[in-house]
């Protein structure tokens, strides 16, 4: 190879979440999930609900197996705090719903997750943080550029 010598170059991968409050495509059926949303000028439930009748469930508040059985045709829509919008998209892909089936609008970054590679324990870190303790072991994590939307955190280095 030439100019690079590793076989496989790495790409480093961050959340890119839409800049505006996006439209919601048709569909047949529509479930909202507020996912942390403080209400601001930048939530789209409000928005959502002009353009399709659809209940509104709390991130929280989500049963185990929500995702599980959906039918053809149901979409999904999250709105709220980025670690916590993460979250519920990983949840749902990992039922089986495609990127094509969820809409998201992130209202604030105030908060990231961090997996830890020596015990697996998630840490949850104000947003911007250079370095944290890990909430499982006590190591001190550091973070990289590379985030895993399975699970809806980044990953990190521990020492």
């Amino acid at each position: 190879m030439r100019g690079d010598d590793t076989p496989f170059p790495a790409r480093l991968t961050v959340p890119r979440w839409p800049s505006g409050v996006p439209d919601l495509p048709r569909a047949l059926a529509w479930t909202f999930v507020r996912a942390g949303c403080a209400g601001s000028a930048r939530c789209a439930i409000g928005r959502w609900r002009t353009q399709e009748p659809a209940g509104v469930v709390e991130a929280g508040d989500l049963p185990a197996g929500f995702f599980e059985g959906r039918l053809v045709g149901w979409r999904l829509a999250v709105c709220g705090e980025a670690g916590r919008v993460a979250r519920v998209v990983a949840a749902a892909t990992a039922a089986g719903l495609l990127d094509e089936e969820i809409v998201v609008n992130v209202e604030s970054t105030a908060s990231a997750r961090w997996f830890c590679p020596a015990c697996g324990a998630t840490t949850t870190v104000p947003a911007g943080a250079g370095s944290a303790g890990c909430d499982g072991c006590g190591r001190r994590l550091q973070p990289r550029e590379h985030w895993s939307p399975a699970s809806g955190q980044f990953l990190c280095d521990a020492s």
